[in-house]
């Protein structure tokens, strides 16, 4: 998604395994009153491999003029912020989890949750649900200042539960794959930002990500139509298609002059 000018930003998610961009619909610029953020908004296509988040200023000038902080939320889990110096490009390939007092790295995969018809066992309700299926990145500018306190590494708790079966959209949520145990070493330097007043939520994305069926059924995008009657007539064998109704063929010719068509040969039985 490209900002809506003059903030020269892109926004995106690609798959990890051939970069490919997902599918964006319906992109939207509306303006949040509220908040009073510039706002670019779309839906997005998933996909079944894990994928990459990714932002870039277009101009150079207007990067360089400013230091940057970007912020990017998943299901409402708000991934390690980031320091965006030197490189107009970042990217959120993965996140970090604690558990059994260790920490995971995971990439990232859109997964469906679990459902059950048993009420008991249901763990995420509607009002849950309104806040799942959305990326949101959220940019500013200001100032890093660096702190002598230790850095610890920032981890989150994907969302995880069981929904109703009934539920009319089953929910889609961001799941870890491929995870590996990483050292959990304070860094040395930790640096806070300060968000200078005109840099404050300088400019938001939001993709809201669902499956394709889902998409349909929304009417964001429209789904295979179903062949016409004349559509299925073009493809019903004809006479002449294959080899076997070559006989058939010279036979009609035949009957269209008037003529018979070639006798087949008996054979004397002895």
């Amino acid at each position: 998604m490209l900002s809506r000018d003059p903030v020269p930003l892109e926004a995106w998610v690609e798959g990890n395994v051939d970069e490919k961009r997902l599918k964006e619909y319906q992109v939207e610029h509306p303006h949040d009153r509220q908040a009073g953020v510039p706002h670019t908004t779309c839906f997005l296509e998933t996909i079944n491999e894990p994928f990459s988040i990714k932002i870039q200023f277009l101009d150079q000038k207007t990067f360089k003029a400013h230091q940057w902080f970007v912020q990017c939320s998943v299901d409402r889990q708000t991934l390690a912020g980031g320091m965006w110096v030197n490189n107009p490009a970042y990217r959120y390939s993965h996140f970090v989890e604690r558990k059994d007092g260790l920490l995971y790295q995971s990439d990232m995969k859109f997964s469906p949750l679990p459902t059950t018809d048993d009420e008991e066992n249901v763990t995420i309700d509607n009002a849950q649900l309104q806040d799942l299926g959305k990326i949101k990145i959220l940019v500013h500018f200001g100032q890093w200042v660096t702190t002598r306190s230790e850095g610890k590494a920032h981890s989150v708790s994907m969302v995880s539960g069981t929904v109703h079966e009934k539920t009319k959209k089953i929910p889609y949520v961001v799941q870890g794959v491929n995870p590996k145990v990483i050292a959990d070493t304070p860094s040395p330097t930790s640096y806070t930002f300060v968000v200078d007043k005109n840099g404050k939520n300088y400019y938001r994305f939001t993709f809201k990500y669902r499956p394709r069926p889902v998409l349909e059924l929304m009417g964001v995008i429209e789904g295979e139509p179903e062949p016409t009657d004349l559509e299925v007539k073009d493809q019903q064998p004809q006479v002449g298609d294959g080899p076997a109704s070559t006989a058939e063929k010279v036979k009609v010719e035949n009957e269209e002059k008037g003529e018979e068509g070639p006798k087949s040969k008996k054979h004397k039985v002895n």
